[in-house]
């Protein structure tokens, strides 16, 4: 897996948050597809950190390091809404959600992600985030670095195209319904 995917910002940021970056997370695996928000509009792509194997949390900064050839591929998707890293594998759509604290993280995915299948399944929030409680599972991706990143996996049967998610006005913190 990647360790560190993401855009290169106007400034340097080293630690994981919404452009990606050192966000340590294993469903960063071959077959994978990871979307991202490019709000400066560089198109320029970092990636590195490559691992053979490294536990969720990666809690004491270890993995077992390796060099590797990537083959990857591209694509720009015109016309999304700012939104978080978000992972879909051939069994789940993973948000991520990196953030000073450990519960901003983890509230901030949740919402994401309750955001999410209330908009694939046409529910509020109250609903979708009872649902969220029966079929994901929330887990830790990293906190190594000074921005701990959580993760929250959804089963991707549950879930409409991520490319009609991306097109939505995402609510930043915490998701709350629209009156």
């Amino acid at each position: 897996m990647l360790g560190w995917l993401g855009l290169v910002r106007s400034e340097l940021i080293a630690d994981p948050w919404d452009h990606g970056g050192n966000l340590d997370t294993k469903e960063f695996a071959p077959g994978s597809t990871l979307f991202l928000y490019d709000e400066i509009g560089s198109g320029r792509f970092v990636i590195g950190d490559a691992h053979a194997a490294m536990g969720d949390g990666e809690i004491s900064g270890q993995g077992i390091e390796i060099g590797s050839w990537c083959d990857l591929s591209v694509e720009v998707i015109h016309g999304t809404s700012p939104h978080r890293p978000i992972v879909c594998t051939a069994d789940a759509v993973v948000h991520l959600c990196s953030r000073f604290t450990e519960k901003d993280a983890y509230t901030q995915a949740i919402s994401d992600a309750v955001h999410h299948l209330g908009f694939a399944q046409h529910l509020g929030f109250e609903q979708a985030n009872a649902l969220l409680s029966v079929i994901a599972d929330l887990r830790v991706s990293s906190v190594v670095s000074h921005s701990p990143t959580y993760k929250l996996l959804v089963p991707s049967g549950w879930l409409g195209p991520i490319e009609d998610l991306l097109t939505v006005e995402k609510p930043m913190l915490p998701y709350t319904p629209r009156s």
